[in-house]
């Protein structure tokens, strides 16, 4: 009789555990949370003959419900996290996990690792432009330069996964640009090789986070205020200054501290790192200059933390020069804009990409090589 009750009671639990992912599908009695940096949802195609006898509707129809299943989220967090404690195994696209637990986007260890780099002819033309461009804005009475944000690769690079890095020697395209830029008196702060030193002396402040890809609140503050002090010098104009009033720790990551934490959607956090928060002011107010800032998801940080509004009276954010931010925090796409108006109204002109972005910032329908055109326009043969 106590054996019949266990295999009626094992076969009730059973088909629950069956049961209950497509009950809560119809019935949708609890909600899961949602998953991070997953596609869109997708909906099927309408039912016709052709995507019926062609098999397209039922196949569209079979994924809709199988990312729509009750309770899917939560199964693949349990799925994330047993494959990482069993396999140290991330599930999350084009992320990877190096010692200590420390997240890395796979692009950056290629970087680091030189593969894309075939040789310097590419980036020598880069330079090339960007020196005449800088040399053009000079004589026009306005500053640029161009900042290298740091890559958590070079900067962690004793946390990186040792099975995936490159044995023999080899040059990167970080290593290649700035051997370039500096050799043609190309204005360039690199706050990469900063933050390779800066290791040894910030303590436990992160400059990058354990579980971020870019560089932390507190890493970005520092950079900040030092661009801040480049641009006073160069444009001979007081600037605002950092001032930090207290340190604040935290271990739970701010603004875009754990963005790759939030990816790999496992059940607990794959890392409890303190983190800096201080409490913090700039000094004095911008003046009337307006600076205009070129460059990748780095500069958002540098948004958050008040570096780029506190810096002049009228700013633009150019994202990849794809969509423009115009002094405020909505985006707009920057086609049908008039950034050659805006290039020749500002004071300063700040280019900033980390190392993975630097083979490709000389692209045909990139800022340097348009603005380039702009001012040394091809003529045409007679």
């Amino acid at each position: 009789m106590a054996l019949k009750q266990v295999r009626g009671g094992l076969f009730l639990f059973i088909a629950l555990v069956v049961w209950l992912p497509l009950l809560n599908y119809w019935f949708g009695f609890i909600e899961s949370g949602k998953l991070n940096g997953v596609a869109p949802e997708r909906k099927p195609d309408e039912l016709s003959w052709t995507s019926w006898w062609q098999g397209k509707f039922q196949e569209q129809r079979n994924d809709v419900l199988n990312d729509s299943i009750g309770f899917r989220p939560d199964l693949v967090r349990m799925n994330n996290q047993l494959d990482f404690w069993l396999f140290h195994k991330i599930n999350a696209a084009n992320v990877v996990a190096g010692k200590d637990n420390y997240l890395f986007e796979a692009n950056y260890i290629d970087e680091y690792n030189g593969r894309g780099f075939d040789s310097d002819t590419a980036l020598r033309t880069t330079c090339y432009k960007i020196r005449r461009l800088q040399d053009t804005l000079e004589k026009l009475g306005k500053t640029m330069v161009f900042v290298v944000a740091p890559s958590k690769a070079y900067v962690m690079k004793d946390k990186l996964p040792q099975y995936l890095l490159r044995k023999e020697p080899h040059t990167t395209s970080y290593y290649s640009f700035v051997r370039l830029a500096d050799s043609i008196g190309v204005h360039t702060i690199d706050f990469n090789k900063q933050f390779v030193h800066m290791q040894d002396t910030v303590g436990k402040r992160a400059l990058i986070p354990q579980l971020g890809i870019h560089w932390s609140v507190y890493g970005a503050l520092l950079a900040g205020d030092s661009l801040l002090g480049y641009l006073s010098a160069a444009m001979h104009k007081p600037m605002p200054r950092l001032k930090i009033k207290a340190y604040n720790y935290s271990v739970t990551p701010q603004s875009s501290d754990g963005d790759l934490g939030g990816m790999v959607n496992t059940i607990a956090p794959l890392g409890k790192e303190e983190l800096t928060y201080p409490d913090y002011q700039f000094s004095d107010t911008a003046g009337d200059q307006e600076i205009i800032y070129v460059g990748d998801s780095f500069l958002m940080l540098w948004m958050y933390t008040n570096v780029v509004p506190i810096s002049a009276k009228h700013w633009e954010y150019w994202y990849y020069f794809h969509t423009v931010w115009p002094g405020n925090w909505h985006d707009r796409p920057m086609e049908g804009y008039d950034w050659k108006k805006q290039m020749l109204a500002a004071d300063a002109i700040v280019m900033e990409y980390t190392p993975i972005n630097l083979a490709g910032i000389g692209g045909r329908d990139g800022f340097i090589s348009l603005a380039y055109d702009h001012f040394y326009p091809i003529q045409s043969a007679k």
